[in-house]
């Protein structure tokens, strides 16, 4: 199999076992940030910027079972800026892949040697290749890169992210189309299975999509679940006024991301 150097940064696992540990800090310390109000999760439908982006290989470094390359490229969501903007990942490719499946990351997931050793080197040696990335605001892609753990200061940070996710996937699933001329399959857990979820369901050609652990509401999860503990509600009420009216907000927010208003106008 081909080797693989790990990153400075672990691999990924399930919110419910890692949620406390991941976010030991809380988020939203600088409430819901200046932009919030004009930002907005939903991802628009085939923009000419998806069916023209692009990814580079680099560093090509060639074992038994195939190809892997480091991958680069410029997120195609024009909000996001500076390190986060820069996307990141690894491909493994055999040398005639049946199929290519784009991984997307966790919540939690900063690097690459989980996705790497528990799905790309076994799919690999099927004859099938794997695209890992990065997600906005996670590893090399943190507001500060050389702080020890994500950040999200802001609630628009956070709409930052789940928008840029689905962006990505859905240019990504374009670009590997194009590239491989081979089946692309969307995979990704929890909020990397919602992503991929909503970006198949704004594509004209859907890819399929293997999602696991991927909440229909994001909502639940940051207001009364495993996250809500880690939420700085004292920041989000100053900025609402009170309590209610910042969950209220904050709710409005993350109903954007929610799976069946997307899939209600699948086509």
């Amino acid at each position: 199999m081909v080797d693989v150097a790990p990153p400075p940064w672990g691999g990924a696992s399930l919110d419910l076992r890692y949620a406390r540990r991941t976010y030991a800090g809380r988020y939203f310390s600088r409430g819901f940030g200046e932009r919030f109000e004009d930002l907005s999760t939903s991802a628009p439908v085939a923009r000419p910027w998806a069916r023209s982006f692009s990814f580079a290989e680099l560093n090509p470094a060639t074992g038994p079972d195939g190809i892997r390359t480091d991958v680069r490229y410029v997120s195609p969501d024009p909000l996001l800026s500076g390190a986060v903007r820069s996307g990141t990942g690894v491909l493994f490719r055999p040398p005639r892949p049946r199929a290519l499946v784009i991984h997307l990351a966790a919540p939690g997931d900063e690097g690459f040697v989980h996705r790497t050793n528990a799905l790309a080197l076994p799919l690999l040696a099927s004859g099938i290749a794997s695209l890992i990335v990065a997600a906005p605001y996670y590893g090399r892609r943190r507001i500060a890169p050389r702080v020890a753990r994500m950040v999200l200061p802001t609630v628009a940070d956070l709409a930052d992210l789940f928008r840029a996710q689905v962006i990505e996937a859905a240019s990504l699933v374009f670009a590997a189309r194009r590239q491989y001329r081979c089946l692309v399959v969307l995979s990704g857990v929890s909020r990397g299975g919602q992503a991929a979820t909503i970006a198949a369901c704004l594509l004209e050609r859907p890819p399929s999509v293997a999602a696991f652990l991927a909440p229909a509401q994001a909502a639940p999860v940051f207001l009364d679940g495993v996250l809500s503990a880690e939420v700085d509600w004292t920041a989000l009420t100053h900025d609402a006024g009170d309590l209610a009216t910042a969950r209220a907000r904050f709710s409005s927010m993350l109903n954007d991301a929610d799976i069946d208003r997307f899939a209600a106008g699948a086509q």
